[in-house]
């Protein structure tokens, strides 16, 4: 006996009997006469639904006769015919009769996925459940439920096959319990083959109606557009000969039809110079199948008047791939062409008129450079008359004023250190500690009064420099062991003992660092780092001396060479002055770069050889 996936114990059983009992009556006359009727009806049925399904190729006008049919042999309540998509998971109904299930209706894309056509699928065979409690199918077959609630107890699901293919299902469904047997399973499968192969030819000739449509659609949107665009559309065979032209086509080259165009060959609508360019390209794009795109080209219009056109033409091939013509589209660009080259010359002219506005802009340059420079040496000049002025003045005041101040100061500072010695272990040092204090005060206060004679004595009788070859590095360290640097400010000593020998004046130019390396010290009242580096440039030897101080602010650094100019309570602004002056008188520089809160460096530059 052939088992069917889903057949309950119950249901196999009665198989049996009615096998057992099938064989019990095959003795009888009587009953093997009904048998050969009803295996005649059988045959009758089906030869007519082959006759049925052969008659016409509209699948839907088989569908009804198709099932008046199948009740014959097999009872049921309701039937549906189905379609089945494997690769995406769905099935549609094609056909329904019978009683209705909630919610399924012809056309209707379900998914395939936990009903029963999926375990048709997956075995390939047909399903056949036959219960009264539904309880053991729920779970594997979820979209049976509606059915099994609708009332129907017994359920068979055919697969319809061609070319060994699954393309859907015959669904017969019985509201009476084990209502279909093994012979009613047999005949199913029988009735299936030969509706499935309709339905293969119908679904083939519907796809095939389907893309004849959707190609007359294409096609006749493809006119319509070829018809309603502005741009002109040609068609050529291999030889060069119109074979469809559009409106706009005729527009550009001026005839007032297609038909006087179709069968021209293309040179005669262009020049000698326009063919040949046309015949390179059009062997171009055979040769290599690539289009060409936006060339422009000048043709000849009927009337025999110039037209220039861009076209854009590439290869057409056959459906097996060959070579049949051209097809391409045209653009009128003789406006363009007009404006092209009206704005040529238009920009010839402009560049004319820049080339000379640039010229004039040039003489104008030097002729402002010239002024820049003259202004230039002017300033310098008029700043040179006006430091030469108060050089002037500064010497003569330092010259008469600076002896009568010193022998007095010099009287003073004796009378202190008298008083200081007499007081010191007095019994009036003890009574008023503060005396001795004073004195100090004095003293320090003598001692800054003759630092500024002392400025403004050397700032007056600066000469020039006797010069003589020296190891700048010992210089650095004269200058250094002149000062006594706080316990808080680091020195950094880098120059080198390598460094060349220059030609100066020891004594000014230890002036200089002195100068340097005391404002340095002064601009670090809570300590910091002192660096002196030095280097051989290609015309000068450089040092420079660097501080972390407060640093310098733009509005004044401009001015820290200035004779008396200083920002400092003591002091008047002389150091710096005397160091330009030196340096000015031996062929170098000093220069300065600060920022506020970020230190300050000073380069001397001395000239590696003598003035």
């Amino acid at each position: 006996m052939k088992k069917r996936k889903g057949i309950t114990k119950e249901s196999e059983e009665r198989y049996r009997r009615e096998t057992i009992g099938h064989r019990q009556r095959k003795a009888s006359p009587v009953k093997s006469g009904q048998t050969v009727s009803r295996l005649s009806q059988e045959n009758a049925v089906m030869a007519e639904i082959g006759r049925i399904i052969s008659s016409t190729l509209n699948i839907e006008e088989v569908y009804e006769r198709f099932a008046e049919e199948v009740r014959k042999l097999i009872p049921f309540d309701r039937i549906v015919i189905n379609t089945i998509n494997v690769e995406k998971g769905t099935v549609m109904n094609l056909y329904m009769a019978g009683k209705g299930v909630t919610g399924r209706k012809v056309g209707e894309v379900y998914p395939l996925e936990g009903s029963g056509n999926a375990e048709m699928v997956r075995t390939r065979s047909t399903i056949l459940i036959q219960t009264e409690d539904f309880s053991e199918y729920k779970d594997r077959f979820p979209m049976l439920l509606s059915t099994f609630q609708a009332g129907f107890r017994s359920i068979m699901n055919v697969p319809l096959f061609s070319k060994g293919q699954l393309i859907g299902g015959l669904l017969l469904r019985s509201y009476k319990p084990y209502a279909y047997t093994e012979k009613d399973v047999r005949l199913a499968e029988r009735v299936s083959s030969q509706i499935a192969g309709a339905i293969a030819n119908a679904l083939l000739f519907a796809e095939r109606e389907r893309a004849e449509e959707a190609l007359r659609r294409s096609e006749e949107r493809y006119r319509t557009i070829l018809e309603e665009i502005q741009e002109g559309y040609f068609e050529l065979d291999l030889s060069g000969n119109f074979t469809f032209v559009n409106d706009a086509e005729c527009r550009i080259l001026g005839y007032p039809t297609r038909e006087e165009l179709i069968g021209m060959n293309h040179r005669q609508c262009a020049g000698e110079n326009s063919a040949k360019k046309l015949d390179q390209l059009f062997n171009d794009i055979y040769r290599t199948g690539e289009p060409v795109k936006g060339y422009d080209l000048e043709l000849i219009k009927k009337d025999g008047t110039r037209v220039f056109s861009e076209i854009s033409i590439s290869l057409m091939k056959d459906s097996q791939g060959k070579p049949i013509g051209f097809r391409g589209t045209s653009r009128d660009v003789t406006e363009r062409k007009r404006m092209e080259e009206a704005l040529k010359k238009t920009d010839d002219d402009l560049r004319e008129s820049i080339e000379e506005l640039r010229a004039t802009e040039e003489e104008l340059r030097a002729t402002n450079e010239e002024l820049q420079a003259a202004n230039k040496v002017l300033k310098e000049t008029q700043d040179q008359l006006i430091r030469s002025e108060k050089l002037a003045a500064i010497g003569k005041l330092a010259g008469g004023v600076g002896h009568e101040l010193r022998n007095p100061l010099g009287a003073i500072k004796n009378a202190v250190y008298y008083i200081k010695g007499k007081v010191t272990n007095s019994e009036l040092a003890r009574k008023e500690p503060r005396v001795l204090e004073f004195l100090e005060i004095i003293e320090d206060e003598i001692n800054s009064s003759n630092k500024i004679i002392s400025d403004l004595l050397n700032f007056s009788r600066v000469g020039k420099p006797a010069v003589s070859p020296a190891q700048i590095g010992k210089v650095m360290e004269d200058a250094l062991s002149y000062l006594t640097f706080p316990e808080h400010i680091e020195v950094i000593n880098k120059l080198e003992a390598g460094l060349p020998e220059v030609k100066i004046d020891r004594d000014q130019i230890r002036q200089v660092f002195v100068n340097i390396l005391t404002n340095a010290m002064q601009a670090m009242p809570q300590g910091g780092k002192l660096t002196i580096d030095g280097r051989k440039g290609e015309k000068f030897l450089e040092v420079a001396i660097s501080d972390t101080g407060d640093g310098i602010s733009e509005d004044v650094i401009g001015k820290v060479f200035d004779p008396l100019f200083t920002t400092r309570a003591k002091g008047i602004g002389l150091g710096l002055a005397v160091c330009k002056s030196i340096m000015e008188r031996h062929g170098g520089t000093i220069e300065v770069k600060s920022k506020l809160g970020e230190g300050a460096v000073f380069t001397v530059k001395l000239p590696l050889e003598a003035n």
